[in-house]
């Protein structure tokens, strides 16, 4: 195929395309083939071999091309007996008298993911500013005192431990925005994903003060591979319906706990709240990823819409392992990740 495009470098950068030249598959890359489950056999393949029940959809799409230059189309495509939505962005490429259409695709879940990741760090600026705001009083008073009386080490200790409250807000949201941006896969530290995250939460009153929470994060085994916003969704749904199974609680109460097993890195919820059967069942099998299903709770109490979309196909994704049931005082929910190997 003589095509100056350099398709290896596309490749290398992990960027899903497809490559169609006079209504026939041309070239796939890698990472359509482990999304899709499909494969091309022969330099020139028919649509409908390699997209089966979406060729309809897709040769609309292309013909969309020929006509514009450019379309954009959400494609439904089957994955393993599910739906899954796939954005086509598509543009005409002319390559020494031949035309060539170039379409990246994303699943449509990962977009509506990151407009509402980007919503919800948007709803959190005012909740981070005012949280931002306490420690930075203290200092202010505490420099006040310092020029009445003197430096003192009790007040220069007191003052060093609020401005590093105030540098570990900033560093949180800075990391989350640029990751969530970015959206790299690579080797991710469990307990960053949580700790960041529940800076985001906190930042919310309700949240903050009408729940008692404790997070622990242990230093054990605890890298995964995979991309931020992915695993910063599925942490964030699981949070919710723990943060759910409290909400008719007088005394609210949510544990979050990092740990190590069988090569598996895992989070472990825990609260005094109701069975999690109904909830879970809810946010993995009734809510289809072509769906546009919003849970809708606490929208008044935390200014949120949350959404599950996605999330059963990014269990699957990332084969994790879930647990959950009751204990006397309350339920608990745990998520196995595959550990990462680590080279000391």
């Amino acid at each position: 195929m003589k095509f100056n495009i350099p398709l290896e470098l596309f490749n290398k950068l992990q960027i899903p395309f497809a490559v169609f030249r006079e209504g026939k598959v041309v070239h796939i890359s890698q990472l359509i083939k482990n999304l899709l489950g499909i494969s091309l056999s022969g330099e020139y393949a028919e649509v409908a071999e390699v997209f089966g029940d979406s060729a309809a959809a897709i040769e609309e799409h292309l013909q969309e091309v020929l006509k514009n230059s450019y379309a954009e189309s959400v494609v439904v495509c089957s994955v393993h007996s599910e739906k899954i939505p796939v954005v086509f962005r598509t543009i005409a490429v002319e390559e020494n008298g031949e035309l060539y259409l170039l379409s990246f695709l994303e699943p449509l879940s990962n977009i509506k993911r990151k407009i509402k990741s980007f919503a919800f760090m948007g709803c959190s600026i005012p909740g981070i500013i005012h949280n931002v705001s306490n420690p930075m009083t203290v200092v202010l008073n505490k420099i006040q005192i310092m020029k009445m009386k003197g430096i003192e080490p009790d007040q220069m200790t007191s003052l060093i431990t609020e401005i590093r409250k105030i540098q570990d807000i900033f560093d949180n949201v800075s990391l989350k925005s640029i990751k969530e941006m970015k959206n790299e896969e690579g080797t991710i530290d469990i307990n960053i994903i949580i700790k960041v995250n529940m800076e985001f939460l906190n930042a919310n009153s309700y949240v903050k003060h009408k729940i008692r929470k404790e997070v622990v994060l242990n230093n054990l085994p605890r890298m995964v591979r995979g991309r931020f916003l992915d695993l910063s969704q599925i942490f964030l749904a699981f949070f919710y319906i723990i943060f759910k199974s409290v909400e008719d609680k007088g005394d609210r109460f949510i544990r979050v706990e990092t740990g190590y097993k069988d090569g598996k890195v895992h989070i472990n919820f825990s609260s005094n709240g109701v069975s999690l059967e109904e909830l879970v069942e809810s946010a993995i099998e009734k809510v289809l990823l072509d769906s546009n299903t919003y849970t809708g709770c606490f929208v008044e109490k935390i200014n949120l819409d949350w959404t599950f979309e996605g999330l059963k196909h990014l269990l699957d994704l990332y084969q994790v392992d879930l647990d959950y049931g009751t204990k006397p005082d309350g339920n608990y929910l745990s998520l196995g990740f595959i550990a990462e190997e680590m080279t000391l």
